[in-house]
């Protein structure tokens, strides 16, 4: 389910098979972009999915790429992701 925000921003959510209701965001490679803190984050590379963890994971993994904005709700300034075993 997606839906337009009057800020021109995407918010998405998801029914699991459980019924638990988590929030997504995608995190899309050379795209500047202001990434909403949110239960999971999709990793694109063009039209492939390259990875997808929760936000807690992303944040230890690759936070040093994230910068925050200031704003409410919190946002994280993204541009570029370096992928597993690339360092």
């Amino acid at each position: 389910m997606m839906s337009p925000q009057p800020s021109g921003v995407w918010a998405a959510g998801a029914k699991m098979q459980t019924g638990e209701l988590i929030s997504h965001c995608v995190w899309s490679a050379g795209v500047d972009t202001l990434l909403p803190e949110t239960d999971r984050v999709g990793f694109v590379r063009g039209q492939e999915v390259v990875a997808f963890g929760r936000w807690e994971k992303v944040r230890e993994v690759v936070g040093h790429l994230m910068e925050p904005a200031d704003m409410y709700p919190p946002r994280w300034h993204v541009t570029e992701f370096s992928e597993p075993g690339a360092d």
